[in-house]
């Protein structure tokens, strides 16, 4: 009876280690930081088993994460915003979900006159696996500098991104 087992139990072995399986998952794609309140965001691309993105999650490591699907990245997703002020807004109109696109990162650069600032990123699928790129550089870090006047928050200054 033991080795009615072997052969099928072998075959099976042989079939797993042979085959590749594809899994959906969450892609960390920046660690996003700030001089305001010091805390840390991981930006992710969240994908289906074809590793086709499905969405964006923005994961707060100290409180709940926020997920957004990729549909939504034509009209803008809020990645941080304070009472009615949309803070930093991320965009799309051309993210394909086997590929990637081009990303507006727009942002609140003072908060007293509404003026707003924005840079260009590009998310895309490469070398099997989810990467994003400023002015055609490969990065994964994004650091938010906060602008202040008379020791108050107004906005952001600039953001530094390696």
């Amino acid at each position: 009876m033991r080795k009615a087992f072997i052969g099928p139990i072998i075959g099976l072995a042989m079939t797993l280690m042979f085959t590749q399986v594809a899994v959906a998952g969450v892609h960390i794609l920046l660690k996003v930081t700030n001089d305001i309140d010091r805390e840390v965001y991981d930006l992710a691309v969240v994908t289906n088993e074809d590793d086709h993105a499905v969405g964006l999650k923005l994961i707060d490591r100290n409180k709940s994460d926020h997920y957004f699907d990729v549909s939504d990245l034509k009209g803008g997703v809020v990645l941080k915003k304070e009472g009615s002020r949309k803070v930093i807004v991320l965009r799309s109109s051309d993210f394909e979900k086997d590929r990637g696109g081009h990303f507006k990162l727009d942002f609140l650069s003072n908060g007293i006159t509404g003026s707003r600032d924005n840079l260009d990123l590009k998310c895309q699928f490469g070398k099997e696996k989810w990467q994003v790129f400023y002015k055609g550089r490969l990065v994964s870090k994004m650091f938010f500098v906060g602008k202040t006047v008379f020791g108050k928050l107004v906005g952001i200054k600039q953001v530094i991104i390696k």
